[in-house]
């Protein structure tokens, strides 16, 4: 008898679920990203929390450590600050209640403008992992900053007040568009908007210190510092913060007066804002007199090939917009130091947007954001990213050289929920794949509710098939 072995003439697609964790984390194994990566994913999307008015305000971190993924997000049934992260067994949500989602403040009004963020656990001996979420109390008009650690036993919460108004009438508010980064030895930073009625807005900063402080509330007094970084009319909305190992902050907003996407990066001296002129501020887009940055979402550079990048919003011209740092004959900023392209048409004068960029180890963007353009329908959540990441000649999208150089891709679509992704947060895993996760707006069976929703990739492998005669 002959025995005839041949690859190619049947596959299996193999899906590796590579964005998983557990209830204290599941490792994902580690693996070099290369650009050909991206090209051979595919998408799967699933629910994390359900019914009710859950899913806005969404923010997506993933442990570096162990792969875990947790989301922190607004309930507006209940008014309250919510966090999930993925689980092995013993969740309460999600798909098989493979997620665990826990209501972590309910005192007041309280969750909006959330940011999460988590510092891995790098010790063998002690579980020092700690997860941070910066959010806005309507109720107070305070920035609070809550964060999980089980360095003792049991896990809690910890929740502090950073920054407080006063009780009269137009008094300043903290906390808006909040933007939250770990210090690579685990200190908590924030980026965060004043709205001031009686005075100057301002895009301000807060890092927390031992003592000595100028804000923090109650048990926390003092043990903040808070600072301007900008001020002015409408000055310092829809914050986003980064952070490298060149220029440890770096903050993209948005200049509401002038609707200027500006950037702001610590410079301990010789700048030209904030106290005594130690950050450096400047306008990447919008001289030109069009309404852009707003919803921006930055990504600092990570090592030596990396380059200043940021995702954000033309109002006037209805554009998903993308800017990167090139030195010098660009087409924006000052010194025509970046390049800012337009990717694709999303709907024009749109009040809510969920844009989010991150990039991965090939310094390599991928954009999260939601198309509301009248040609789509519904909205829809996308993604874009540089057509050669996809292993493709040409995109559909973005600059033309003379080809499309990006890929604009389908991801969800509103359909009978109607409307997908007016608020979106992307990250990745360790191992380089992405997860988002989105809004989804109910309309129908429960009108105006948001559902929480992910979208995440898979890597398909391509297996032979060995046939014996």
């Amino acid at each position: 008898m002959k025995t005839l072995t041949w690859f190619g003439i049947a596959m299996i697609f193999v899906s590796l679920v590579l964005a998983s964790g557990t209830g204290q984390a599941q490792a994902i194994p580690q693996k070099e990203e290369t650009a050909s990566t991206q090209g051979n994913t595919r998408w799967v999307k699933e629910y994390v929390d359900q019914p009710g008015d859950v899913g806005s305000h969404t923010s997506i971190a993933f442990d570096p450590g162990n792969g875990t993924p947790w989301i922190s997000y607004y309930d507006d049934t209940n008014t309250a600050l919510k966090v999930a992260h993925r689980v092995s067994s013993g969740g309460n949500c999600g798909l098989s209640n493979d997620w665990y989602c826990s209501t972590v403040d309910s005192s007041g009004n309280v969750g909006m403008y959330s940011s999460i963020d988590v510092h891995p656990d790098d010790s063998s001996l002690f579980n020092n992992r700690l997860v941070g979420v910066a959010y806005y109390d309507t109720s107070n008009s305070a920035l609070k900053f809550a964060e999980y650690s089980c360095i003792t036993l049991p896990c809690t919460w910890r929740i502090v007040t950073v920054q407080d108004a006063e009780v009269y009438l137009g008094a300043p508010s903290y906390g808006q568009y909040t933007s939250l980064k770990y210090t690579a030895n685990g200190n908590p930073r924030i980026a965060y908007y004043t709205s001031n009625p009686l005075g100057s807005d301002a895009l301000k900063f807060a890092t927390e210190v031992d003592s000595g402080g100028n804000c923090g509330e109650g048990d926390a007094a003092e043990k903040w510092n808070c600072e301007t970084v900008d001020s002015g009319e409408g000055m310092g909305q829809y914050v986003s913060l980064s952070k490298s190992e060149f220029v440890n902050t770096h903050i993209a907003y948005y200049n509401g007066n002038t609707g200027d996407l500006k950037y702001a990066y610590y410079a301990g001296f010789g700048g030209n804002c904030g106290t005594d002129n130690t950050w450096s501020c400047a306008t990447v887009d919008g001289t030109d007199g069009s309404d852009v940055g707003k919803f921006v979402s930055i990504h600092a550079q990570a090592n030596a090939s990396d380059k200043l990048q940021f995702a954000y919003y033309d109002t006037t011209h209805g554009k998903l917009k993308y800017a990167v740092h090139v030195g010098g004959g660009g087409n924006c900023g000052e010194f025509n130091n970046f390049q800012c392209d337009n990717i694709e048409s999303i709907g024009t004068g749109l009040t809510k947007v969920g844009i989010s960029l991150a990039v991965d180890s090939n310094n390599v963007p991928i954009i999260a954001y939601m198309n509301a353009s009248e040609d789509q329908g519904p909205s829809s959540l996308k993604v874009a990213q540089p057509a050669y990441s996809l292993g493709l000649l040409y995109g559909n999208c973005g600059p033309e050289t003379p080809f499309s150089t990006w890929q604009c891709t389908f991801i969800d679509g509103g359909g009978a929920h109607q409307d997908e992704a007016a608020y979106a947060s992307i990250a990745l895993n360790p191992a380089g794949l992405a997860m988002i996760a989105y809004s989804e707006l109910e309309t129908y069976d429960s009108p105006n509710e948001y559902n929480l929703k992910i979208a995440y990739q898979r890597l398909m492998l391509y297996l032979p098939i060995v046939i014996r005669n």
